[in-house]
């Protein structure tokens, strides 16, 4: 089982449309099982 794992950047690009992104994410549907995304939220500022 091959895994790939992306960055939320990338996510927002597919969800916006980005043919580019798009299609490089099909290629790599076609080369790994499981397609995963980093999810990162920077709450440093928030918790003061």
């Amino acid at each position: 089982m091959k895994q790939a794992l992306l960055d939320t950047n990338i996510l927002s690009c597919f969800l916006r449309g980005n043919p580019t992104v798009i299609e490089q994410f099909r290629t790599y549907r076609q080369q790994y099982t499981y397609v995963s995304f980093s999810i990162y939220r920077n709450y440093r500022g928030m918790l003061s």
